[in-house]
């Protein structure tokens, strides 16, 4: 899957180089203890935002950005799976299971936003800014 999704990539955009940087996850932390707090993840709001959810049309570069994001969620998910395997080595691995958990949840987002319309940010505000408004429309 990973060669399929890299050379889908790479022929939409030749001179694609990804680059990663380490942003604030306590606010990504705090924002999601709040929303499920508040029981926004509960099955019957879940059912309910979502039978309200309308297809969008087929976008090929939304759902490449869709794939690679669900593709880099999952990385981080596994990462962290692995971690949690080995429970008497916790403290050589925190920095990175920090990083895997961010980018675990910014990955998910990223998806998340292109499959709804189709947008690619090219930063982490700027995924943070689309997925605030998307919540608050």
């Amino acid at each position: 899957m990973t060669q399929w999704l890299y050379r889908r990539l790479k022929d939409e955009s030749p001179d694609i180089n990804p680059t990663f940087s380490l942003h604030s996850t306590i606010n990504w932390a705090v924002a999601l203890a709040i929303i499920c707090a508040e029981g926004q993840f509960e099955k019957v709001e879940l059912k309910r935002f979502y039978d309200s959810v309308l297809r969008r049309k087929l976008d090929i570069k939304g759902d490449n950005a869709t794939f690679e994001h669900i593709l880099m969620a999952f990385h981080h998910y596994v990462s962290l799976s692995r971690i949690a395997d080995n429970p008497n080595n916790y403290y050589p691995l925190v920095r990175s299971a920090i990083i895997a958990w961010y980018y675990g949840i910014y990955y998910s987002a990223s998806a998340m936003i292109s499959a709804t319309d189709g947008t690619i940010q090219e930063t982490h505000t700027s995924t943070a800014r689309v997925w605030h408004h998307l919540l608050n429309s």
